[in-house]
């Protein structure tokens, strides 16, 4: 594998790795922010229900990327 083959695998990896960041704010701590700050609009079941499914989402980028380096070990 060259060195530029590797380079792509690696910001290809960090970009997936920065999504799961990306939606693990999106999907988990803001709306667990909004509950605080706008606690008679939202439901608490609701804010749970999707942060477990967004956690999961960016649990999965995270070791998707992990994945692809893993591909990079001889």
């Amino acid at each position: 594998m060259t060195p530029t083959e590797v380079e792509r695998i690696k910001l290809t990896a960090n970009a997936i790795d920065r999504a799961s960041t990306a939606t693990l704010n999106a999907g988990v701590i803001l709306p667990l922010a909004g509950l605080s700050l706008l606690p008679g609009r939202i439901s608490l079941v609701d804010v749970l229900a999707t942060a477990y499914i967004w956690g999961t989402v960016a649990l999965a980028l995270h070791l998707a990327a992990r994945r692809l380096l893993r591909s990079l070990d001889p």
